[in-house]
């Protein structure tokens, strides 16, 4: 099995407890054991578990762009001029900042893993 193979393998995340099949043109069907597809990834000085937690970062970070953008969505409506307009300077700046922060998540310095959600004012 070749190395590109293996690598896809890794990279999809797989549970490291199960076998996974892989489908190619040039050999066919075979189920792999993922301790196999590591230990071949390592012997080509490929570090396994380092493009794991890369991946999984990736992952989480998706996740946490999706519920922040649910966030800016759900805010979208007081930005409307007619509802902006009937806010105080005080809220108009709250909710500015919130909005703000909440484009700010991914470069906190937890993301992905620990993020500090703004308050909705």
């Amino acid at each position: 099995m070749n190395s590109s193979i293996l690598l896809r393998a890794v990279c999809k995340g797989l549970n490291k407890t199960r076998g996974v099949t892989i489908r190619t043109q040039e050999e066919g069907e075979q189920t792999v054991l993922i301790d196999d597809v590591e230990q071949s990834l390592s012997s080509l000085g490929f570090d396994v578990d380092a493009k794991y937690a890369e991946e999984l970062e990736l992952s989480q970070g998706a996740e946490v762009r999706v519920k922040r953008n649910a966030m800016l969505q759900d805010s979208d409506s007081i930005m409307h001029h007619d509802r902006w307009g009937g806010l105080t300077e005080a809220k108009q700046t709250e909710w500015t900042t919130y909005r703000q922060a909440l484009r700010d998540v991914p470069s906190q310095a937890g993301f992905p893993t620990t993020i500090t959600w703004p308050t909705k004012p």
